[in-house]
């Protein structure tokens, strides 16, 4: 597997963990049992299942993001965009502050050729990215937030921003794996690989 379709894929895990910390609304505890088996299902190849679960997770809790987050993921995989991009829609109405949702729902736009709205998307997921550097002194989530924001921004294809972050991040983490790989990708080079990672 080449290491940047590794850490398209990671992404959105490190982003998820790094923010774990924030303060959550209280969510239904079966909508999270029932998510926890679809995230299962899905870590066992079994995509009927996995969307079952993540609709009864819905179904538990309509204001719980995360069931419509997983699940548009894995419309995404099934090649159902158009549908994908409704789910991650809903997912970002429910939590605005969701920075990992409203770029998800970029990558999910300019997969249907919707760069005006991919646009928009990314830079709301920047302006989230921005937020939550601002608000902590954690470094993994500085890293996190940091490392979602120059995907973000090789997509919007505004390199001196481009450029600004990823000395940032390259000075406050030396051993950072694989941003020497992303960072040389072009907007289109990063999003064919994500069509690659879609197809595999």
């Amino acid at each position: 597997m080449k290491p940047i379709i590794v850490v398209l894929m990671s992404l959105t895990t490190i982003l998820l963990s790094c923010n774990a910390g924030k303060k959550e609304k209280k969510v239904n505890p079966q909508a999270m049992a029932l998510y926890e088996q679809a995230t299962d299902f899905e870590a066992q190849s079994k995509p009927d299942s996995a969307l079952l679960f993540y609709d009864r997770a819905i179904e538990a809790d309509p204001a719980y993001h995360l069931p419509y987050f997983g699940k548009a993921n894995l419309l995404v995989r099934e090649n159902e965009f158009h549908k994908a991009l409704e789910v991650i829609e809903t997912a970002v109405e429910k939590e605005p502050t969701f920075a990992e949702g409203w770029q998800s729902a970029g990558i999910i736009a300019d997969l249907i050729g919707d760069t005006l709205k991919a646009k928009v998307y990314y830079k709301e997921n920047i302006r989230l990215f921005n937020k939550n550097i601002r608000e902590t002194n954690d470094p993994d989530v500085i890293q996190g937030n940091r490392y979602g924001k120059i995907v973000s921004l090789t997509m919007l294809a505004q390199d001196k921003e481009l450029e600004k972050e990823t000395r940032l991040l390259k000075e406050e983490n030396q051993d950072i794996s694989n941003l020497d790989v992303i960072e040389k990708m072009s907007r289109e080079e990063l999003l064919q690989n994500i069509i690659t990672v879609i197809n595999q």
